[in-house]
Order: structure tokens, then C-alpha cells, then sequence
């Protein structure tokens, strides 16, 4: 079975290119070995481990925004996978560089708290050879975070630390991670779920070329989040 994602196939494929030129450099005594091969075999492997990430999804007072993290632990990561892994038939799960998971998780700022709202999944039917999403409520998913079921929902209440969301176009980006900046962005500081401190921002660039990442930024409002 095919299980190698569109970045594995272009290494191989590199990788396969690079022993036929060996083998014709070999056989032909050549001494010439075209530079963008080597090139592409040292080169990609890097590439690979170097991404963007795609974000997962945040609604705060009704409007959807990018949020700049994988808020799901380890513990929930496990039972989600086998959740997920247990429903997928025929059909297989996109993983990439930019989402090795296959999955991102939708949430959302509720009363001063946040919430696990939906998991979205990237599919792939090996059959029918499509590509296709599914969608699994919160309501679906409560076996999966049993510890955290409230009255309200799935209260993200493991989730502790400073969460950035963001919208509008990027002003800066680097090809890794979530570095990436945003001209919209909300700061949350979270403690156990519960949103302690917001703030809205809108961010600049500073200089020039030479200070293409270089960015500042104007706090539009504290408080951002509707209160509890």
C-alpha cells in the first residue's frame, strides 16, 4: 500500500535520479554530475523538516481565527488518533509536513473559557482514489476527552500558557513552525481553560528588506474576549 505523502515521493524520486546519474557517471566514466541533483538530494531532506504548520481554528466573540498552536496533549493526541484510526474504513489519513496529525481541532472562547468545537480531518479514499474532509463534533468526541466533559462542553482545561490567534494578511513569515505574524492578532494568557488576560493587536513592518521579520505592533484592545 501506497504510504508515502507528496514530500516522501519527491525525496525518492530525487533520491532515484541521483543513483541513475551515478550509474551513468559510472558506466560512462563521466566525470560530470549535473549539480542541481546534488543539489536536490542534500537539499530536500532539509526542506522536509523545515515547514509552516497549519494552524488550527479559534471562534473568539463569534469570528474565526487562526490559532498558532496544537493545543491537544498527548494524552488526548493518543485517544483521538485510535478514535479516528477506528473510523476510517477504507479510506486513509492525509498526513503532511505541514500537518503530520492529519487533523486540526476547531475551538472556541465561551464564557471566559475555552472549548474544543469540532475535529476536522483531511482523508484520502484509496478506493475511490478521493480526497475528502470529515467532521467530528464535540458531542462525538466525548469519550475521547471524558476528563474534561463539562455541562458546557469540552473544556480545554489542560491548556495553560500564552496562545496567539491571528487574522487578516501576514506581514511576516518564516517557513517553519508557526513563526509567522499576522496583521490581526489576539493574545490570550489561559490558565487550566479559563482566558485570564486577552488583547488585540495590529501589527507593521518596520523596515526594510533588511528587515523583512522586523515588525511592531499598536494594542487595539485589552480585554479582547467577551466576558464569562
Amino acid at each position: 500500500m501506497e504510504k508515502y505523502n507528496r514530500e516522501e515521493k519527491l525525496l525518492r524520486v530525487a533520491r532515484f535520479l541521483f543513483c541513475m546519474q551515478v550509474n551513468c557517471f559510472i558506466m560512462s566514466k563521466s566525470f560530470f554530475i549535473p549539480v542541481v541533483l546534488v543539489i536536490l538530494v542534500m537539499f530536500v531532506p532539509g526542506k522536509l523538516k523545515a515547514t509552516g504548520l497549519a494552524a488550527d481554528a479559534i471562534y473568539i466573540n463569534g469570528e474565526k481565527w487562526d490559532l498558532y498552536a496544537w493545543p491537544v496533549n498527548k494524552m488526548y493526541s493518543g485517544r483521538l488518533e485510535k478514535f479516528l484510526n477506528d473510523r476510517r474504513g477504507t479510506a486513509k489519513i492525509n498526513h503532511t509536513m505541514a500537518n503530520p496529525s492529519g487533523y486540526n481541532c476547531t475551538w472556541e472562547i465561551k464564557d471566559g473559557k475555552m472549548y474544543l468545537k469540532e475535529v476536522v480531518v483531511e482523508m484520502y479514499d484509496t478506493v475511490a482514489r478521493e480526497e475528502f474532509t470529515v467532521v467530528y463534533p464535540a458531542d462525538s468526541l466525548k469519550e475521547v476527552f471524558r476528563e474534561s466533559c463539562t455541562r458546557k462542553g469540552i473544556c480545554a482545561d489542560w491548556v495553560s500558557g500564552d496562545l496567539i490567534a491571528g487574522k487578516g494578511k501576514l506581514v511576516a513569515y518564516a517557513h517553519m513552525g508557526f513563526n509567522r505574524t499576522a496583521e490581526h492578532q489576539v493574545h490570550l494568557k489561559v490558565e487550566k481553560g479559563k482566558v485570564v488576560e486577552s488583547s488585540l493587536r495590529r501589527y507593521r513592518k518596520t523596515g526594510g528588506i533588511e528587515k523583512i521579520r522586523a515588525v511592531t505592533y499598536t494594542t487595539l484592545k485589552r480585554n479582547f474576549c467577551e466576558a464569562p
